[in-house]
C-alpha cells in the first residue's frame, strides 16, 4: 500500500511538473500570436521603457542576462525596429539602448508577463512556504543533473535567445513585426492544377504539414484527384496560396453532391508551410475559400488539433460527436 502511494505521489508529481511547462509554453505561444515578440524580448523591452537610456551592459545587469544572449536579443529588436541603439559617447564601445515608438506602440497595449503574475502569488505566502518551494525546485533540478546550467530568470520555454526550431533546418517566424499577404488561386480540374504544383508534389506538401494531424499519403493524394475529378459530384476545388512564387499553403475542397442533411462541400485538407504559420496565411486561405462555395461547408478535425479555435472563430461549430465503424480495424 505504502509503495502503491509513492508511486501515486510520482506520478502527480511529473503531471505537475508538465502543467507548469504546458503554462509557460501556451503563454509563449499566445504572446507571440497576439505581439509577434518573445517572452524574452518583451522583459528587455520593459526594462528599457522603466529607463530613458539605459547601456547594453547595465541592461544585462539589471537583468542578470549573460552579454552575449543580451546582445543577441538586443540586436533581434533592433531588426525589428522596437528599440534603438547609439554608441555611448563616454565609452563608443558601449551601446545605449532606448526603446523606439514601435516597442512604446507594443507596451500600449500592456501585455503581461507570466512571471509578474507569479512574482505577485508569491508575494501572498509566507517566507517558510517560499523557502519550502525554492529547496523543492532545486533538489528537482538536482536530480536531472541540471545544476550546472545557467539560467536567467525569464519564466519561457526553451533557449531564450532562439526562435522555435522546424524540420529541415528552417526558422519559425517566432519575432514577426507583420502578417504577410499572399497570392491565392482556385484550381478546379488536375490539368489545371498540374500546371501549378505535380499532385504528387502537393500530396507530400500537405502530408508533412499537417502533422500530427494528416492521412496518410495516398489517401490525401486520392482525396485531390477525387476533388477536381467531379467524385462524388462537380464542383469541388484546390486553393493554392503562393508567396514570391514558392507554396506556403493549400486547401483541398470536395463537392458532396448533396444539400441537406449532408452538407454540399467537405474541407478534407488545409495545411500552412510550419516553417510560416502564425502569419495570417491559414485564415485568408479559409476567408477565400468558403466564399468560392455555394453551400454549407463541413469538416473533420482532431479534439487537440490548434486549428480548431481558427475553425471556430469562423463560424464553424459541432453540435454531435461523429462516430465511425471499420469493417477492418487497421492499427498504426
Amino acid at each position: 500500500m505504502q509503495k502503491e502511494a509513492e508511486e501515486d505521489n510520482e506520478t502527480k508529481l511529473l503531471i505537475e511538473i508538465r502543467r507548469l511547462m504546458r503554462t509557460a509554453e501556451r503563454y509563449a505561444s499566445k504572446l507571440a500570436d497576439k505581439y509577434g515578440i518573445t517572452v524574452a524580448q518583451l522583459v528587455i523591452i520593459q526594462e528599457v521603457d522603466a529607463h530613458e537610456k539605459i547601456t547594453e551592459e547595465e541592461l544585462c545587469e539589471k537583468l542578470r542576462l549573460a552579454a552575449a544572449v543580451g546582445r543577441e536579443i538586443i540586436d533581434r529588436l533592433i531588426r525589428l525596429e522596437l528599440v534603438t541603439a547609439e554608441q555611448g559617447k563616454d565609452a563608443p564601445a558601449k551601446r545605449v539602448i532606448s526603446i523606439s515608438e514601435k516597442g512604446c506602440d507594443i507596451l500600449s497595449e500592456n501585455p503581461p508577463l507570466l512571471q509578474d503574475t507569479l512574482l505577485d502569488e508569491l508575494e501572498k505566502i509566507d517566507v517558510w512556504q517560499k523557502n519550502m518551494l525554492l529547496a523543492s525546485f532545486q533538489r528537482i533540478n538536482n536530480l536531472l543533473e541540471n545544476e550546472n546550467i545557467n539560467a536567467a530568470p525569464i519564466l519561457a520555454p526553451g533557449k531564450i535567445t532562439d526562435p522555435e526550431p522546424v524540420p529541415e533546418g528552417n526558422i519559425k517566424r517566432v519575432m514577426r513585426p507583420e502578417k504577410v499577404d499572399v497570392e491565392l488561386t482556385k484550381v478546379t480540374s488536375l490539368e489545371e492544377l498540374e500546371k501549378k504544383v505535380d499532385v504528387d508534389d502537393l500530396s507530400r506538401f500537405l502530408t508533412k504539414h499537417m502533422r500530427p494531424f494528416h492521412d496518410a499519403l495516398k489517401d490525401t493524394r486520392q482525396g485531390i484527384i477525387d476533388s477536381l475529378t467531379g467524385v462524388p459530384a462537380d464542383g469541388g476545388f484546390v486553393v493554392l496560396a503562393h508567396l514570391d512564387d514558392e507554396l506556403m499553403g493549400a486547401l483541398v475542397m470536395l463537392a458532396t453532391g448533396m444539400s441537406n442533411y449532408i452538407p454540399a462541400y467537405c474541407l478534407l485538407f488545409v495545411g500552412v508551410d510550419s516553417s510560416e504559420r502564425g502569419l495570417g496565411i491559414g485564415q485568408q486561405i479559409m476567408d477565400f475559400s468558403l466564399k468560392e462555395t455555394d453551400g454549407n461547408v463541413y469538416l473533420h478535425v482532431d479534439h487537440g488539433n490548434p486549428a480548431k479555435r481558427l475553425y471556430e472563430r469562423m463560424g464553424f461549430f459541432h453540435s454531435y460527436a461523429e462516430m465511425r465503424f471499420y469493417k477492418k480495424r487497421v492499427q498504426v
